[in-house]
């Protein structure tokens, strides 16, 4: 039975922010509303509420009582007298709830189509449904102490390196149950005693770990990063100290409500430059807040940040789903498997790098100020003189794009809902402007056609007063009249509103832009940035309370970095040390640590005959080893394996039918892949890392521990025979020398696909017997 108007209403009864937003709407808007809500419910699709704390990201599509939605169809923001949408599937437009919207929901089978993709087989949601679920996942602070007066210095160094949070249980005044009572998605603030260390977000219940330094007695949690400092701080807020200060000498515990304004003002914004709403958004992504139906750019993704962390763990890869995700906040990926999902993300990328919405650039050591600004350039005349022009960097043209629009695509400043005399736009896909007639018939309009007649138009070659075949021809296009000739009217409007947007700096269809700066420790930051390092903070930018704009040294042209440029740089800590960056560069960017994530590599082993290497296993055991001799920033990451997971994932090219040599297959390949990996890369690196010392690169192979074993060795060792080489008299003025020679396994040596040479590296080795467990 289709729900009245009121009992519409009720659904939301929940959230207070909503009913008073409703109230302040007019009867006509109302109505409309709850027309879209009937035909969306009927239409099989769930209706829920994103951010938990306003009520007022509204949202259509598929999402179950817990856990995050799956899929989205149009996303709402209910404002006091209008209600603006964003349509995700099947392509995206945006414009204002009205009844023509609803009516073209009815005759079209986008709803349909969205539901049989995304089927259930119970009744559809309304937001009623989802109360305790709202309810539940409020925003929950906590603080935990790792006090150095409780843990030696190995261990909090353990504690932070695999991401753990301990309390001992038989902690006195309630901390060991307030650490019991955390949730899965709580945020803690992790202090060392009384000095600020991390923000971070929980993972996990209460586990065992069997690889942890601390007694049974201690309770332990995993959690991710949300935001470090390099090194623990010493807490100066303002006394009286609550429970949850870092100079309080508790061990676990809660941030009151009543206390988040604090918490903020303290700790959160001084320490570590977020508000309480960036905790909301970074522990449940869909809670975005909107303005006007736009995406807003602040406390959704940092303006800057780096990615960093050892070589292999995935940070340029990252960098394609975090560009999407900030430059059109509300994409949701297709599919349903991770392959599809991050298909799914690289078809959106290439899309926005075409359209020149996301660049990428890599810095180096000859990267200067005149390719990343502006610069003279020089070219040869047609008389083979040389002359000199201005151009323009990368930074400055994608700066130059967010603040006036792209100026590849006039078509890309068009919304669904404009109007040009009889003629209203309904949506935009990448090729095509779809166009409603009076009439109520469709014309759809080439994309390509429309960017070159704008151009034309701006530049003064084309009167549209004036099209045929003749002056479109003379104005350098081929453009066939017959697209044009019978809209000229259409065309003149849309060209005059088109190069009127291009002409407003701050556009209300601004869209976000990304500048992606692969290796940014490599180039002289002062040099390659210049007078512009101080533009890109968030508060200097075009727009902001404090923006500030210079005066370009080669132009002369004023010059500001505008609020929807996103820059996201990555960062190689072998390459060199977080420590080392530039300052100014390091305040202005956020900084986002990524490790080796072994649990990509979990559940995939090779086995060859009876003996079984475990790929998760064997890169922490290295990892571990490096570390201890060197440090954590020159680990390994997953990466290096990942071609190893591709084999074993692959599909046998036999044409046996047997599940069994198609696994035999593949783990015959998965050992080749593993051996390419160790003779072409890690090694190499190892022997970069301890600078060609050949025993430390043994003892991260554990080829020590073979000694007096018939294991196979990566790297054999055997004793200079000194006195043999120069002689009795001659060695003793050698002294005591010790000296080795080193050799590696032949490159084209059968060793390299022995299951017991990598097995070796982490299998303990009682009595040197490794090699007998057949």
């Amino acid at each position: 039975m289709s729900l009245t108007n009121e009992e519409i209403k009720q659904q939301f009864a929940h959230k207070p922010a909503f009913m008073q937003k409703v109230d302040s709407w007019d009867s006509e808007l109302f109505t409309n509303f709850c027309d879209l809500c009937r035909l969306v419910n009927r239409a099989g699709l769930d209706i829920f509420l994103t951010d938990m704390s306003q009520g007022w990201a509204f949202r259509l599509g598929r999402k179950e009582l817990q856990g995050r939605a799956t899929s989205v169809f149009m996303r709402l923001t209910l404002l006091k007298d209008k209600v603006n949408f964003a349509q995700a599937y099947p392509t995206e437009r945006k414009g204002q709830l009205d009844k023509g919207l609803i009516n073209e929901l009815e005759s079209l089978s986008d709803l349909s189509n969205f539901n049989a993709e995304h089927p259930i087989s119970r009744e559809p949601f309304w937001p009623h449904d989802y109360k305790d679920s709202d309810a539940a996942s409020s925003l929950s602070i906590w603080k935990v102490s790792h006090s150095p007066n409780s843990f030696s210095q190995d261990k909090l160094d353990w504690l932070s390196q695999h991401n753990r949070l301990a309390v001992d249980k038989t902690t006195k005044r309630g901390g060991a149950a307030a650490f019991e009572n955390i949730k899965v998605n709580d945020v803690v603030s992790l202090v060392h005693g009384p000095n600020v260390f991390r923000i971070v977000r929980v993972t996990s219940d209460i586990i065992k770990d069997a690889d942890s330094p601390l007694s049974e007695n201690w309770l332990l949690r995993e959690y991710d990063i949300i935001k470090t400092l390099d090194t623990p701080q010493k807490f100066e807020g303002p006394r009286p100290y609550n429970g949850w200060s870092p100079s309080n000498n508790s061990t676990c515990r809660r941030v009151s409500e009543e206390d988040f304004g604090r918490f903020e003002e303290e700790l959160l914004s001084p320490y570590f430059t977020m508000t309480l709403e960036d905790l909301r958004f970074m522990t449940s992504k869909d809670a975005r807040v909107e303005n006007n139906g736009e995406p807003s750019t602040e406390n959704e993704y940092p303006l800057n940040q780096i990615l960093y962390g050892p070589p292999g763990t995935g940070k340029t890869y990252s960098t394609i789903e975090l560009a999407v995700d900030a430059a059109i906040p509300e994409f949701s990926p297709e599919g349903s498997t991770t392959e599809e999902k991050r298909a799914s993300y690289k078809k959106q990328y290439q899309r926005l790098v075409d359209s020149k919405h996301i660049r990428f650039v890599t810095f180096h050591q000859s990267f200067g100020y005149e390719e990343f600004v502006e610069g003279l350039s020089a070219r040869t005349t047609d008389k083979g003189d040389l002359s000199y022009f201005l151009k323009d960097g990368v930074f400055k043209l994608i700066c130059k794009d967010a603040r006036f629009g792209d100026q590849q695509s006039p078509s890309s400043l068009l919304r669904p809902g404009d109007k040009f005399g009889s003629f209203t736009i309904t949506r935009l896909t990448s090729e095509l402007v779809h166009i409603t007639k009076q009439n109520g018939s469709h014309l759809p309009m080439p994309r390509l056609i429309v960017d070159e007649i704008v151009k034309l138009v701006k530049n003064g070659t084309l009167n549209m007063n004036e099209v045929s075949g003749e002056t479109l021809r003379d104005a350098g296009s081929n453009v066939n009249p017959a697209f044009v000739s019978g809209y000229k009217t259409l065309y003149k409007l849309m060209c005059d509103e088109i190069i009127a947007r291009q002409q407003q700096p701050t556009n209300a269809n601004k869209e976000n832009y990304v500048l992606i700066i692969d290796e940014i420790n490599r180039g002289n930051i002062s040099k390659i940035f210049g007078e512009l390092i101080t533009l890109i903070e968030p508060s200097k930018r075009i727009g902001q309370s404090e923006a500030l704009e210079v005066t370009l040294p080669y132009s002369n042209d004023k010059f500001g970095v505008p609020s929807n440029v996103f820059i996201i740089g990555t960062m190689n800590t072998a390459d060199r040390s977080l420590a080392l960056m530039d300052t100014a560069l390091r305040r202005r960017f956020e900084f986002k640590e990524m490790m080796p994530d072994y649990e990509v590599l979990t559940g995939y082993i090779i086995k060859i005959k009876e003996h079984e290497i475990d790929l998760a296993t064997l890169l922490r055991i290295i990892n571990e080893r490096i570390a201890a001799l060197y440090d954590r920033e020159h680990m390994l990451g997953h990466a290096f394996f990942m071609p190893v997971v591709a084999a074993l994932n692959s599909n046998s090219n036999s044409n046996s039918n047997s599940n069994s040599n198609s696994n035999s297959n593949n783990n015959d390949r998965a050992i080749r892949e593993l051996a390419t990996c160790f003779k072409n890369k890690i090694i190499p690196l190892l022997t970069e890392y301890f600078f060609e010392d050949w025993h430390k690169v043994r003892l991260v192979l554990g080829d020590n521990q073979k000694v007096n074993s018939n294991a196979p060795m990566f790297i054999n060792e055997r004793n200079i025979a000194f006195e043999k080489l120069f002689g009795k008299r001659e060695t003793e003025s050698f002294g005591d020398n010790d000296t080795a020679e080193y050799s590696l396994i032949p490159p084209n040596s059968s060793e390299w696909h022995n299951p017991l040479l990598y097995k070796g590296i982490y299998q303990d080795l009682p009595n040197g017997d490794i090699a007998n467990e057949e």
